[in-house]
């Protein structure tokens, strides 16, 4: 009995262990970063998401091959910024530009910290990877806190959106499900004391259509 229970709670375990380890590279973009690949080597949805495929699961447990990292690389999936989001999502840039995150590179201006790669992490948009914010380049439409911070690369979202009609396809090519987990790796105690999701996704961002993700 004893040892049925231990071999129950060792499940238990390395499930959990899983999920935290799936929330994380769903999370972050730091893995890209560190790897140096898109999120369409890892995920399902070429822009980043819960869904790993199979290598993305691999990568869980044994990290990614040189091999791996070629892997679906012809779906390039960049960055492009936020006025081509503007072109289909006026109301929410407009509203996107009256908050905080629309001038999150500047707050670093006064502190002599915009050459901080640490500091970028969490000011500009993707940092080093494809498509993103570049030190040392004109980078002005991918400065601050934009969609895709939240959203996830959008390139093949924009082509989806001009060639298909199909509000399915478009989603499959976007993150929607953008989580608190997400947010709090850039909202620690430290930098942002008052953090409240809610709050922040309803007036800080833009309005919600669908209830919020913990």
């Amino acid at each position: 009995m004893a040892t049925k229970n231990k071999i129950i709670l060792s499940g238990m375990i390395a499930a959990l262990f899983l999920v935290f380890s799936v929330v994380c590279v769903f999370a972050y973009p730091e893995f890209s970063r560190k790897e140096k690949v898109g999120c369409v080597v890892c995920h399902t949805n070429p822009a980043g998401g819960p869904v790993l495929n199979k290598i993305g699961q691999k990568y869980l447990k044994e990290g990614l091959s040189e091999a791996d990292k070629t892997v679906n690389t012809d779906a390039v999936v960049n960055y492009v910024g936020s006025i081509s989001c503007k072109i289909c999502h006026l109301q929410q840039y407009k509203q996107w530009t009256e908050t905080p995150h629309a001038r999150a590179f500047y707050l670093l201006l006064g502190k002599k910290s915009e050459n901080d790669p640490k500091c970028l992490e969490c000011h500009v948009t993707g940092l080093n990877l494809p498509g993103g914010y570049e030190i040392g380049k004109d980078n002005e439409d991918l400065k601050n806190v934009n969609c895709e911070n939240c959203h996830g690369p959008g390139s093949l979202h924009i082509m989806a959106s001009r060639n298909s009609e199909t509000l399915k396809e478009k989603k499959a090519h976007i993150n929607t499900k953008v989580t608190k987990k997400m947010c709090l790796e850039c909202h620690i105690k430290e930098h942002s004391p008052n953090f409240d999701f809610k709050k922040y996704l309803i007036h800080g961002i833009h309005a919600l259509k669908e209830p919020y993700v913990e």
